[in-house]
């Protein structure tokens, strides 16, 4: 089996990339069976567009597709203070207590092991953070309601805070 890693930023380059390699086996006597590795999850259009190029050269078997998952998950240790404004993007653990007067803004899933004091938008739907404990912490809807929150060992997801 072949290996073939594809770039598919770019999707009308990565087609292009595939087609030329696959223009490339037409007079060959043996079907190679092909393995692509693309740099992230295709889409469904892609796919479609993936498979009929296989289809109209005929030239190789598509015998597995794989992509890169990004499971990177960071460990940090930080306190943050009153006044400070943070955005989450990436998936993190972290280790240290969020003050009263701090913001945070969350696109991910967080793990805080301490303490959260202050406010917290939870901005993606699919957003969550959990926290040893949580005292008199200020969740955020996307409307600008406040809601005022203390617990430990919680779990608050968007659909929770929304509910609130």
């Amino acid at each position: 089996m072949e290996t073939i890693l594809v770039n598919n930023d770019d999707e009308s380059l990565a087609i292009s990339t595939i087609n030329k390699y696959l223009e490339e086996r037409i007079f060959d006597k043996r079907k190679k069976e092909v393995c692509l590795v693309f740099s992230k999850k295709p889409t469904i259009n892609f796919f479609k567009l993936v498979l009929l190029s296989f289809y109209d050269y005929k030239s190789a078997y598509l015998k597995m597709i794989k992509y890169e998952k990004n499971t990177k998950c960071n460990l940090e240790k930080v306190i943050i203070h009153s006044g400070e404004e943070i955005v989450f993007n990436e998936p993190k653990i972290i280790v240290g207590n969020v003050h009263k007067g701090a913001t945070l803004h969350i696109n991910t899933n967080l793990v805080f092991i301490g303490e959260i004091k202050g406010s917290v938008y939870l901005e993606d739907d699919k957003s969550s953070i959990y926290a040893d404990k949580f005292t008199n912490a200020t969740f955020i809807d996307r409307y600008g309601r406040k809601k005022e929150f203390s617990g430990t060992n919680y779990l608050m997801t968007f659909e929770e805070m929304e509910a609130m």
